[in-house]
C-alpha cells in the first residue's frame, strides 16, 4: 500500500487480521456449539493481536532488509 501512512497500515492490518481470524473462529464455533460467545470474542481479540504482532514483525524485518 504505497503512500499509506504508518497509522493507516496499522489500521488496515488490524482489520484484515480480525477478518482472517473470524473465519477460523466461526468454523470452531460451528464444530463446538457448546462454547460461549464470550469465549469466541476473547479468542478473536487475542488472535487478532497475535496476527497483528506477526505482521508488524514481518514488516519491520522487510524494511530492515530493504535499507
Amino acid at each position: 500500500m504505497a503512500g499509506s501512512s504508518e497509522k493507516e497500515l496499522h489500521a488496515y492490518a488490524k482489520v484484515r487480521a480480525a477478518q482472517l481470524s473470524q473465519e477460523h473462529i466461526d468454523s470452531l464455533m460451528q464444530a463446538e456449539p457448546h462454547l460461549s460467545g464470550a469465549f469466541a470474542a476473547s479468542v478473536l481479540v487475542k488472535s487478532t493481536e497475535r496476527a497483528l504482532k506477526m505482521i508488524q514483525s514481518a514488516l519491520a524485518s522487510t524494511r530492515r532488509s530493504a535499507a
